[in-house]
């Protein structure tokens, strides 16, 4: 927030350069008046945060400075210092609504004490201002790009923006008091709303794709998403929905241009079964393919009733796929009957299959066009990643492209590294607090393109771990790793995922190297993400376990955000805790975070497990962190991460 600027009015010089230095070591910046009069032209000519004035001066006293000040200005903070505690002044003062009263002769804590309170109020109030007028230009974008309106909890229309006029063909005045009925397309189905409304009145979110009309009767299709917005008593206070015009994405005459022969478009929905896989460590194989049967018919049944779906083919595994061709007449009935779709999937699992022994969660994927069952295939993978129940996959094809043609050329870029040793690591220096001398270095593998363009592991680590080349990158960098150590003599920290772990093949690679190293597998220590969640916990166990007989350290990285609990500390027994940047980031600034890190040291301190702290970037945070007690650091402050070749050769340098 910067500096609170403050007019101090003050006829004792002496006095006042004391209060004025105290003043700017409590990170104010004042400004001197020796008098009333002198104080209200400063007052009437700069802005200021705060107003600290004595009562009894020359000229103009400080009661009628103060009652001055309010005929412009009864908002901002003011302290009275007075050598009297009469009533009479006290009443006065409280009058003009002052902040703090502070009595001569000046005691200091006092007088830091009542101003630390005011300016704490004055920061609160400027952040609040700040955060109003950033919402203000969220509102801005918002409108920017979106049409959106908000209802009272009757549904009442209280609040559209200039695109909802535009895209409606309604005047703002038109729509204020009524609801979105005067909007409604009579092609939608009454259940669709009746779900809707069922589903924001439970405080949930809801989103789906509507058909509207506009004033003229001109249709237009819009992705929806409905907010409840509640208040602090958890209470439902309004809707806020905002709507994206997909009508030119849906609209059949483009579906046609981005098909090569319109006779063999097709509309594809894929039904799958999501807990099926429960569904089949109940049954036997006989009684199993007799529930599939039953479920079979109940879906065909259904949707042949409600969408005239006739072509339905049980894909096994609990995997239904729903076909219908379109030619170019009927096309034009395609939005609809995908919205059908989608609505009809969740009554189908809440009505059809209530007299089951089982839950029956149904997940649906949708595509039309050239290719719509390879569409819809994609798109139930992509929600078995999700806690979605439904998705159409033609909106974000252009998407799924864009990223899988990226994937593809990581992939491309990795195995091509693989293939010329371009797998590097680079060092950054961990340095002992006390010492500020170097003792441990970080491990972070890198690889270059054949362009030159160096990758970091954010870049395609994720990517890789699908991929038989992960296991390569693992290997490298622990050879390369093991190679630092032995020419530096420092202790080498590597990063492993849960992927490591769970892997068979890269735990016995781990095990038998560490063998061979011996004695020097003290030097190594594998640094664990403590935001990844491990699938198998007895994988974990059993790797901490051998690790550490084969001598090697263990470190829990990003502690203190994610999944990090203490109790994940005692049962791991790490020997160092690497405290997550993001606090150590805001620990000079915030003091929740101060108080967060200093429990984690108190805390690992009591367990004998060392600490780290990454993302030391500046003197004033080493400070704290070593003030703190914690045991080392790491970050740009003391050195960024450096080509492998280079840190070896700076040493023998």
């Amino acid at each position: 927030m910067g500096n609170i600027s403050a007019l101090y009015v003050e006829d004792d010089l002496q006095i006042a350069q004391n209060m004025v230095a105290l003043l700017e070591d409590m990170s104010v910046s004042p400004q001197h008046a020796p008098d009333g009069e002198k104080a209200l032209k400063l007052f009437n000519s700069k802005d200021f945060d705060l107003i600290i004035t004595d009562i009894h001066m020359p000229k103009v006293s400080g009661i009628e400075f103060i009652k001055e000040i309010r005929k412009t200005n009864k908002d901002i903070p003011i302290i009275v210092i007075s050598a009297h505690s009469d009533s009479n002044t006290l009443i006065e003062a409280v009058k003009y609504s002052v902040d703090g009263y502070i009595l001569k002769p000046i005691e200091i804590y006092q007088f830091i004490e009542t101003v630390e309170k005011v300016i704490e109020k004055i920061r609160l109030k400027k952040e609040r201002e700040e955060l109003i007028n950033l919402l203000k230009q969220y509102q801005q974008a918002i409108d920017e790009f979106f049409i959106v309106s908000k209802t009272d909890p009757n549904g009442k229309i209280t609040y559209v923006n200039k695109k909802f006029e535009q895209i409606s063909q309604y005047k703002e005045e038109e729509l204020l008091g009524r609801n979105h009925r005067i909007i409604r397309h009579e092609d939608m189905p009454k259940s669709l709303f009746e779900n809707l409304w069922n589903t924001i009145k439970k405080g949930k979110k809801w989103t789906g794709i509507i058909k509207n009309k506009a004033k003229s009767g001109k249709p237009y299709y819009v992705y929806t998403v409905i907010f409840p917005i509640k208040n602090r008593n958890n209470q439902i206070k309004e809707y806020f929905s905002i709507r994206q015009d997909i009508t030119s994405f849906i609209n059949p005459q483009k579906v046609i241009n981005l098909t090569a022969n319109p006779n063999t478009n097709n509309m594809v929905a894929i039904l799958k079964i999501k807990n099926f896989h429960d569904i089949e460590n109940v049954y036997d194989f006989t009684s199993l393919k007799s529930v599939e049967e039953k479920i079979e018919h109940k879906i065909k049944k259904f949707f042949h009733k409600v969408c005239n779906l006739k072509d339905i083919i049980n894909a096994g595994s609990g995997e239904f796929v729903l076909i219908r061709e379109f030619d170019k007449e009927s096309e034009k009935y395609l939005p609809h009957l995908i919205e059908k779709v989608k609505n009809k999937v969740q009554e189908l699992q809440d009505k059809e299959f209530k007299d089951f022994d089982f839950d029956v969660l149904i997940v649906s994927s949708v595509a039309y066009g050239k290719d719509a069952y390879k569409k819809a295939k994609y798109g139930i993978n992509l929600l078995n990643t999700t806690n979605e129940n439904f998705i159409f996959v033609n909106e974000i094809e252009e998407k799924v492209k864009k990223e899988s043609q990226y994937k593809l050329n990581i992939i491309k870029t990795v195995k091509e590294a693989i293939k010329e040793n371009k797998i590097t690591i680079f060092l950054q220096p961990i340095i002992n607090n006390k010492s500020k001398k170097i003792e441990k270095y970080e491990s972070l593998v890198r690889i270059t393109a054949p362009d030159g363009q160096v990758f970091t592991p954010y870049q395609f680590l994720d990517i890789i771990k699908a991929t038989k080349y992960y296991y390569e990158i693992t290997k490298t960098v622990f050879f390369l790793s093991i190679k630092a150590h032995k020419a530096l003599n420092k202790e080498i920290t590597i990063n492993l995922s849960t992927k490591d772990i769970e892997d068979e093949n890269t735990r016995n690679f781990l095990y038998k190297t560490l063998k061979k190293l011996d004695k020097s597998a003290k030097h190594i220590v594998f640094e664990l993400v403590e935001t990844e969640e491990i699938k198998n916990p007895t994988y974990l166990d059993s790797f901490l376990s051998e690790i550490k007989n084969l001598g090697a350290k263990i470190s829990i990285d990003d502690f203190g955000s994610g999944y990090s609990n203490f109790e994940r500390l005692v049962i791991k027994k790490p020997d160092y805790v690497k405290i997550d940047g993001s606090l150590i980031r805001k620990v000079k600034e915030d003091k929740l975070t101060y108080d967060l890190v200093e429990e984690i040291t108190h805390f690992c301190k009591k367990q004998n497990i060392e600490m780290i702290a990454e993302f030391v970037e500046d003197e004033d945070t080493f400070k704290i962190v070593k003030d703190m007690g914690i045991d080392y650091s790491q970050g740009f402050f003391f050195g960024k991460p450096e080509p492998l070749e280079k840190v070896i050769g700076i040493k023998n340098g």
